[in-house]
């Protein structure tokens, strides 16, 4: 039964003022309650409830009849205050109408007197004397106490209803009443008490629609990742609310890209996590790569769950586990987030996201040149350096090269020039740039304007440090083609200077740092200038004494 349907005729049912009774029957979690209450309000907004009161009753717990007609009546509230909680005031108003309705000396005087508790029974039944014409809601009637049976229940529904004239609401969970007697005994009684059967049985979209009703862009994003994967549970789409609430606020400082990923991730864990039926739980999820969505299952012995769950997946653009999704589903096992962890994995993502979106900028600005044969010089040398002074982070070597070379062929040499400028000021520091010679497409840079630009700049990088920096910064197993180029231009007497200044346990890793080289099978001619050196320095050294001479044997030296 589609969920319009429910609504119109639960909306008749509200404007009515025929005592009826109304059972809303579902499937557990699909909303059926949050979904009423939706009605409700619906209804108290347009003005369109015949009852003036109303009462929202829960089982769950209640152990007696007497209980639950107490409870009714202390449940009970105007119309008009539908959407609030009984409180204090609204139990006052009903103890009013009760003192009216019997007389209010009555009621005063059975208050005065000691040992009210022993009365308790006789205040129930004078308070349920007063409910009538109410609209009364039992929920959870799977819930309620063993000592509440079914047909009891079922009778004072009966009651309200043709003795009481009341509007009744039967909230029930498909099949879930409890032992076989009990089914037994609602059966006996629904075809004599409840007049109007609605089957709940909502879609996503509709789930979506009712679930997350506020107008915002996380809501968005979330209904279609909910409609995505088929999510029809109303209290999962809530739980997932309140998660993006909580994580999405720590995202927007970082690229639009990352929110939209963070909200599916959750919706896709939560489903896996909290619907253990339908969801893909997360061993499935981390065993996905990147290539399933493209090459299928990479197994013949597919369950049936895989073979329902793998399409989902492909269409919803999942492919892989990467580090933010992680934190964000530790996060749904948790119930919070640890935001550090979070903020540290989204601009890792963040400037994933951006060097993308220069990419493919970069990509649109040479489709100008590619993709044409008009007679647009102007806009192609445009497209194509407003892309690479944008994209600047992300710009090769290579496609600087090609980008200068075809300006400069295009008679836009100024452009060219001003791009190089840009690149060297944005790019200061980058290995590509103090390391130009061990850049493995250096050949390829062509223009002799940007061949001088990348070798005067690496020189003067290399100059700027000498070579005891390049041995306290240099890793045991990584070193730069400029830290070659600097150790390689040090002399044996500077050498010999860096090892006689230097003390503690910085010495013996200088040292090791210095005869790295040696252990190089197919030596440069810088790594041999460094080696004939470092050796030099370390014989002078010990020659100066045999304590000396103990300790430079100990790094290998012969001597």
């Amino acid at each position: 039964m589609s969920v319009a349907l429910v609504q119109s005729e639960v909306r008749r049912f509200l404007q009515s003022t025929d005592p009826e009774v109304l059972c809303l029957r579902g499937n557990w979690g699909v909303g059926k309650t949050y979904s009423w209450n939706h009605f409700l309000k619906d209804a108290q907004d347009r003005n369109e409830i015949g009852f003036k009161r109303y009462a929202y009753v829960s089982l769950f717990g209640l152990k007696s009849l007497e209980e639950l007609r107490f409870t009714i009546f202390e449940n009970t509230l105007e119309t008009t205050k539908i959407g609030n909680s009984p409180n204090l005031d609204t139990l006052r108003d009903q103890f009013s109408s009760v003192s009216q309705a019997f007389g209010r000396k009555a009621v005063a005087s059975l208050s005065m007197v000691p040992k009210l508790n022993q009365y308790a029974p006789l205040l129930q039944s004078i308070s349920y004397l007063s409910v009538t014409k109410t609209i009364i809601c039992i929920d959870d009637i799977e819930r309620r106490s063993n000592s509440l049976p079914i047909g009891e229940v079922m009778g004072l529904v009966s009651q309200l209803k043709d003795q009481k004239r009341c509007k009744i609401v039967l909230i029930l969970n498909q099949g879930e009443l409890g032992e076989p007697k009990e089914q037994e005994a609602f059966d006996t009684y629904k075809e004599k008490v409840i007049d109007i059967w609605l089957d709940f049985e909502p879609s996503a979209e509709d789930c979506a629609r009712i679930a997350l009703a506020e107008d915002s862009e996380t809501n968005r994003l979330l209904s279609e990742a909910c409609i995505d994967l088929g999510i029809s549970n109303i209290r999962l789409i809530k739980k997932i609310e309140r998660l993006a609430n909580s994580a999405v606020p720590a995202l927007a400082e970082y690229h639009k890209s990352i929110t939209h990923q963070a909200i599916k991730t959750l919706a896709l864990v939560s489903w896996g996590e909290f619907d253990k039926t339908d969801g893909p739980p997360i061993e499935y999820l981390q065993s996905r790569s990147s290539f399933d969505k493209w090459l299928g299952s990479r197994e013949d012995n597919q369950s049936a769950d895989e073979e329902r769950w793998a399409p989902i997946l492909n269409d919803y653009g999942f492919s892989h586990f990467d580090e933010m999704d992680l934190v964000l589903w530790r996060g749904v096992q948790k119930g919070y987030f640890d935001m550090g962890q979070l903020a540290q994995t989204a601009a890792t993502l963040d400037k994933l996201a951006k060097d993308s979106v220069a990419l493919q900028k970069l990509e649109a600005g040479w489709n100008a040149y590619h993709q044409s044969f008009a007679n647009n010089v102007d806009d192609v040398a445009t497209s194509i350096f407003e892309a690479c002074m944008e994209g600047v982070h992300v710009l090769t070597p290579m496609n600087l090269n090609a980008a200068v070379t075809l300006l400069k062929e295009l008679g836009k040499g100024e452009e060219a020039s001003t791009l190089i400028d840009h690149y060297f000021s944005q790019r200061a520091g980058d290995d590509v740039i103090t390391s130009f010679d061990d850049y493995a497409f250096a050949q390829d840079v062509t223009d002799g304007e940007l061949q001088s630009r990348f070798r005067e700049t690496a020189k003067r990088e290399v100059n700027g440090r000498n070579a005891r920096d390049v041995l306290e910064e240099m890793q045991t197993n990584s070193w730069s083609g400029s830290d070659e180029v600097t150790l390689s231009e040090t002399s044996v007497a500077e050498y010999y200077e860096i090892f006689k200044s230097t003390e503690g346990e910085l010495l013996p890793r200088i040292v090791r740092r210095a005869l790295r080289f040696r252990q190089i099978s197919n030596q440069n001619e810088y790594q041999k200038k460094i080696n004939a050196a470092v050796e030099e320095a370390l014989k002078q050294i010990a020659a100066e004494s045999p304590l000396n001479k103990l300790r430079v044997r100990k790094f290998g030296i012969d001597l």
